[in-house]
């Protein structure tokens, strides 16, 4: 970003099929830049399920597209459908809501966004920066940054301009300071005591409702009653009524948090994790949480599997989730587990890529 930047709006969206995890990259990223004097806006469709508090709650500006026509997602896997409208049609909303401005920065994050959308709106803006995971198709923009793990820039050669900065790999993560701020307090306390405290946080939405999966299947374990276990989903939640049911009824010491602003110290003071493959899985690495983590959604299969490779946390399926939580009850074996994921990322991914964007300035 040039550093006369002033101006940067973000386009991103959030549903029940499409989760929380872009829009609190993007939220972390519009939150770093007015620490340094950038204004920032989102735009984002009202789809269902859409987390509306977050962005507005951080003291941005969010505006809203008109909601799809069709609610229900026939292929979950197919990203083409995660928008709800045609491209096109997408691209002229957002022109017209932007009302003629021209942002310094526009910043796309959504799977269903390629090149035809971004050509469209490039008059709308000096610069295109867009945010991708998945490396499987075109885009015409300035800068792409793509945080996965192992990720090469090659993986974009015949994707992007040639004249576009290419940004890969998990040092470019987008995760709230707050976490490198208590990365030396949460790696300090990981080789005292045993385990005592287990996060459940498998992404805000859940639609499937695999939290609760994962707490029935805790209630059988006898190691696991006695812990203090905090379950963590977003407002937006399509479950919490089940999940509320289940608390108030369990053997479990079990708290729900709903819609917290302190994941960071959550994740801290926690001593394990089960988790899914997405966005948080940078945030229990900055902090060295072991973690077994799930594969939820189809694009969380390299994160997981890169992870599990690197002895960075443990990959498993329900069936083999007991098995999985007894094995970070061994010291060796959860220390092990917190040290290589410590390696893994420090969290300091936004200061990273702001230098990149300003000339190391």
């Amino acid at each position: 970003m040039p550093i006369t930047a002033r101006q940067v709006i973000f386009r991103v969206d959030s549903s029940r099929i499409i989760g929380n995890g872009h829009v609190m990259r993007c939220t972390n990223f519009a939150k770093f830049l007015r620490n340094r004097g950038v204004d920032c806006r989102f735009i984002s469709r009202t789809h269902d399920g859409a987390l509306r508090d977050i962005v507005v709650e951080s003291g941005f500006e969010q505006l809203w597209l008109a909601k799809p026509p069709a609610s229900e997602v026939a292929d979950m896997s197919d990203y083409s459908q995660w928008l709800g409208v045609p491209v096109s049609e997408d691209a002229e909303e957002t022109i017209a809501v932007l009302q003629g401005s021209r942002a310094d920065f526009l910043v796309v994050d959504h799977y269903s966004l390629d090149w035809r959308w971004e050509s469209r709106l490039y008059g709308h803006a000096r610069a295109i920066f867009v945010v991708d995971d998945l490396a499987n198709r075109r885009h015409f923009c300035d800068v792409l940054l793509d945080q996965t793990v192992n990720r090469d820039k090659c993986d974009y050669d015949q994707l992007v301009p040639d004249s576009c900065k290419v940004l890969t790999g998990v040092e470019f993560a987008l995760i709230d300071p707050s976490f490198s701020r208590l990365r030396k307090f949460s790696l300090s306390r990981r080789s005292t005591g045993g385990v005592k405290r287990l996060l459940i946080s498998l992404g805000g939405v859940d639609p499937n409702n695999i939290t609760l999966k994962v707490l029935e299947i805790l209630e059988t374990i006898s190691r696991v009653r006695i812990l203090t276990i905090d379950v963590v989903v977003a407002k937006n939640c399509p479950n919490l009524a089940s999940l509320k049911t289940f608390c108030s009824s369990t053997k479990l010491k079990v708290s729900l948090i709903i819609g917290t602003s302190e994941m960071a110290e959550i994740m801290a003071r926690s001593d394990i994790a089960i988790g899914a493959g997405g966005t948080s899985s940078w945030e229990r690495c900055v902090l060295g949480l072991p973690t077994v983590q799930l594969t939820l959604a189809g694009n969380q299969d390299l994160v997981v599997s890169s992870l599990h490779k690197l002895g960075a946390a443990i990959s498993t399926d329900l069936d083999h989730l007991e098995q999985s939580i007894l094995k970070l009850f061994n010291n060796e074996t959860r220390l092990k587990v917190s040290s290589r994921a410590a390696a893994v990322v420090d969290g300091n991914g936004l200061e990273r890529i702001y230098r990149e964007l300003t000339g190391g300035v």
